[in-house]
């Protein structure tokens, strides 16, 4: 069937259920009166804000800052209409239609979940009655930073979110087709094969950030025909030494010592950073490190360019601190680093202002938790400078860059020893991530230049891709086939 085809079939099928709710009252939250904390745990998603209402919604597919940026896939947007889905305030269940609408889940333990759902289904009377019917699909957006539903969590007695979902479909008579989460974390699959839970609950995994690239720019963008020849003559004919990209916007261990690090092996130069804080780094982790790498590492491994025994040179150093500590926060962004532009406490929640992916030819990505063993997710920190041409260096969860690959992205071992992706302790992927980006600033600007012109084809392919935004074309594949496996009677 052609998309054509699907989408005139949900088009007329479905409906946005967009429920009224007094002020305030479409946010379910829970307050823990011994941590003294409100979590706001659960929250209608308005259609402005819908990734299942903007996948059919013409205008979401043009960027909000240049008429030149389109993305999507061609079908996807000629299929996609100025209307979109129809949206309805109101639940008939003899219509022969099944409501879709959706909410989005903030990380939270997930006893705070279930007393949250609990409130949410209350809410309306119609909700429930409609889902044990199977007449209403609830999308809920799990697409954050989020771990692994299988993840036991301490403080709530090791249980988890299966279970506690098993738990509430069981007492409310919920079918678990009429609940679907979807979820960013692209090892959710792998994982949820070999849990008991199977199969007993509807997860879909993407890279449902995509699109975010997208539609939450700033500052100084390029369009679609920002070309590579473009790009790479404007790194060809830039003074700046500077050969890669180190940003972020939270603060992370490992995110402080590669700054670190860098500062102490007179590096840093050649990086173009973006620092806001110094929140981690202390002599106690620099020991623990220390130590870790003394007894896991050989003498050959510690060897980094000319430094036969790189911990003579990086154990911690308090005027090196102090200097970095001075500098903080290091701003990247000239438009940012004005006076009065932004509140420094504010860019935490800012997107990075486009025209930096401009200046560097690399990009040296660390994720906010790299640590977490159970997902592999992937943000703007990696979509962004894929728009921009860039190879990324990756020093994230284990598997990240085979997870890219599977996405069918290209990686970027043409420049990288990737080996470091597979390793599993984190404290691997930092130093063997650390020593790529060592060993490339070694070779100089014009060396690396020459590496990613020969290799262009990938990092024109990866911008193509990323354009496309297969993540939406496969949830509305998902939902089509959703409907017709489960649903197909009721229609």
């Amino acid at each position: 069937m052609g998309h054509d085809e699907i989408f005139e079939y949900l088009y007329n099928k479905l409906e946005f259920f967009q429920p009224i709710y007094a002020e305030g009252d479409d946010c379910f939250k829970v307050y823990d009166k011994k941590e003294k904390l409100e979590y706001r745990v659960f929250e209608y998603t308005h259609t402005q804000s819908s990734f299942l209402y903007n996948c059919f919604y013409k205008p979401f597919y043009e960027s909000n800052l240049d008429s030149n940026i389109i993305f999507g896939n061609k079908y996807v947007r000629d299929c996609s209409t100025k209307k979109g889905l129809n949206i309805t305030r109101n639940i008939d269940l003899k219509k022969d239609k099944i409501y879709v609408t959706e909410y989005s889940l903030n990380p939270c333990p997930e006893k705070y979940f279930k007393e949250a759902f609990e409130k949410f289904i209350f809410s309306k009377r119609i909700i429930l009655k409609a889902l044990r019917s199977r007449k209403m699909i609830i999308f809920i957006n799990f697409i954050l930073e989020a771990d692994w539903f299988g993840t036991p969590t301490k403080q709530c007695g090791n249980t988890n979110y299966f279970e506690v979902l098993q738990e509430l479909y069981k007492k409310y008579k919920i079918p678990p087709e009429s609940i679907v989460f979807f979820s960013s974390n692209l090892r959710g699959e792998e994982l949820d094969i070999h849990n008991q839970y199977f199969g007993k609950y509807t997860h879909w995994y993407d890279n449902f950030w995509e699109h975010e690239t997208f539609r939450r720019m700033k500052g100084d963008v390029s369009g679609n025909d920002y070309t590579f020849e473009e790009h790479f003559n404007n790194l060809k004919n830039s003074k700046s030494d500077e050969i890669f990209l180190r940003m972020n916007r939270t603060p992370g261990p490992y995110r402080d010592m590669i700054l670190y690090w860098s500062k102490k092996l007179n590096v840093d130069k050649y990086l173009k950073i973006e620092h806001l804080s110094l929140d981690f780094l202390n002599p106690q982790f620099c020991s623990e490190l220390d130590e870790y790498f003394g007894y896991t590492l050989s003498s050959k491994d510690l060897k980094m360019g000319d430094i036969e025994n790189i911990l003579d040179v990086v154990s911690y150093d308090s005027d090196i601190y102090e200097s970095i500590k001075k500098q903080i926060p290091i701003k990247a962004s000239k438009q940012e680093k004005e006076k009065g532009m932004v509140d420094w406490n504010q860019l935490v929640n800012e997107t990075i202002p486009h025209e930096v992916y401009r200046t560097t030819p690399l990009s040296y990505v660390v994720g906010s938790f790299p640590s977490n063993d159970n997902y592999v997710f992937l943000n703007m920190g990696v979509f962004n400078p894929i728009y921009y041409y860039h190879p990324l260096l990756l020093m994230s969860n284990a598997k990240t860059i085979e997870f890219l690959i599977k996405s069918e992205y290209k990686s970027f071992g043409f420049i990288f020893n990737e080996n470091y992706d597979k390793m599993y302790d984190v404290r691997d992927r930092f130093y063997y991530s650390f020593k790529e980006m060592y060993k490339v600033i070694e070779m100089g600007k014009n060396k690396v230049l020459d590496i990613i012109y020969d290799n262009q084809e990938d990092l024109i392919f990866n911008r193509n891709k990323l354009i496309e935004n297969d993540s939406i074309t496969s949830f509305i594949n998902k939902l089509y086939f959703h409907l017709m496996e489960n649903y197909k009677s009721l229609l």
